[in-house]
């Protein structure tokens, strides 16, 4: 499981990378109630700022493949780091509004960039399942300790905007590994036959998405990531305002409990796979028994009062959470056709930034009209959708691929 120089290099980066995507959605819930005041919006009328993050994120996973095959994948990387910089320090300006959503609607398409990219580079990795799941654990720090970041700046009298000066800071360093990266060319070589296949699969490309989008499990799949990205990009987004305005609780307290669901969901990414592997349970029963927690804590939400509640749900459903998403793509390859594969993971990414980005933004609708009691009632309605789709998938998958999740990766590398 050695790896070069160069490779280390670039998992540093991609951790790194990772650590700043979580930093900013772990910060974004706490900094969101001072934002609106700033700019005199409402959880309805907040809305264009997941529409435009979620449109440069879709841009970019769209593009990615393109400009990685007209340039390199190093000069993607710095494009994307490049840009994160230069909009982070524009919002941090305190930009009026337009140019605030623009600048976001950016850092958007430089997180896709890097995620694409860092993605592509580390799957011809030996053991490349390994170092995916140990840089997702960057994204889980990142998201535990931006919401404590947020709320000690936040009660210490600084504004929102002092986040996005703070990751403007750290994009510095990703820039400089991406830059150092450009120049090792033991990694750019290997990644000559991913240019050679993407030239390739070109020639039948429109065939190949239509045969993809004419697929019921392909969308299926893609509403069950979308209910799940929604269902963490409203937690992510409204729970620090819940707490506050429901629960009535302090704002150093809700960010606490904002930092201790990225504590669960950081452990549940890193630590239940190996247990599941240990207990022979199935990728279809694990997702089952995520499900059932997610409802369990839910349900302990309405009947436990004040901040016990919201305490016990943050963390039961960030450990229950923390596994759906990369054990569901596991599945994808042993639940649609191998030429649709490729075409159908972009259609995956995109269906997942779309359901993190605008299922806040309906759910923000909602609170705007009836009241943030609807919370739960929201979260609950995405459950549901997700337990009848994994219902019809999990038998699809004990029928075909029986398997268990120590297999699947032994097969994996």
């Amino acid at each position: 499981m050695s790896l070069s120089p160069p490779q280390r290099l670039l998992i540093g980066s991609a951790f790194l990378g990772l650590f700043l995507f979580g930093f900013q959605s772990g910060a974004w819930g706490i900094i969101l109630p001072d934002l609106m005041v700033f700019y005199h919006l409402t959880p309805a009328t907040v809305g264009p700022f997941f529409v435009a993050s979620a449109l440069g994120y879709v841009c970019a996973v769209l593009s990615s493949g393109q400009m990685i095959e007209k340039w390199s994948i190093y000069h993607v990387m710095i494009l994307g780091a490049l840009i994160l910089l230069l909009n982070t320090f524009i919002l941090g300006m305190m930009p009026p509004l337009l140019i605030a959503i623009g600048a976001y609607g950016l850092i958007g398409l430089g997180t896709g960039l890097l995620d694409t990219s860092f993605t592509t580079m580390m799957a011809q990795f030996p053991r490349s399942a390994t170092w995916l799941n140990l840089s997702q654990a960057g994204f889980g720090i990142g998201g535990l300790i931006g919401p404590l970041t947020a709320g000690i700046l936040l009660t210490t009298h600084w504004r929102w905007n002092s986040i996005f000066f703070l990751l403007g800071g750290l994009c510095l360093p990703l820039l400089l590994l991406c830059g150092l990266a450009r120049h090792l060319p033991r990694i750019a070589a290997n990644t000559s036959h991913v240019v050679s296949d993407a030239r390739s699969i070109q020639k039948q490309g429109h065939m190949l998405w239509l045969a993809t989008l004419a697929s019921p499990q392909v969308w299926l799949i893609g509403v069950f990531i979308a209910s799940q990205a929604g269902l963490h990009g409203v937690l992510s987004s409204w729970l620090y305002s819940f707490a506050l305005n429901e629960r009535h609780l302090t704002p150093s307290f809700a960010s606490i409990l904002m930092s201790g669901f990225w504590i669960s969901l950081l452990f549940a990414r890193l630590f239940l796979h190996a247990l599941a592997e240990r207990f022979h349970l199935s990728r279809t029963n694990l997702i089952f028994a995520c499900l059932g927690g997610i409802t369990l804590g839910l349900v302990l939400f309405w009947l436990l009062p004040g901040g016990t509640g919201v305490v016990v749900f943050s963390l039961l459903v960030g450990l229950s959470e923390g596994p759906i998403y990369p054990t569901v793509i596991s599945l994808v390859p042993h639940l649609v056709e191998k030429p649709l594969l490729v075409r159908s993971l972009s259609l995956m990414m995109t269906m997942n930034i779309v359901g993190v980005s605008l299922l806040p933004l309906s759910a923000g609708a909602l609170i705007q009209q009836i009241g943030f009691w609807t919370v739960p009632l929201y979260l609950l309605g995405l459950t549901g959708i997700m337990l009848s789709i994994w219902w019809r998938l999990g038998r699809h998958d004990a029928r075909g691929e029986a398997v268990k999740i120590s297999s699947a990766e032994n097969r994996v590398h």
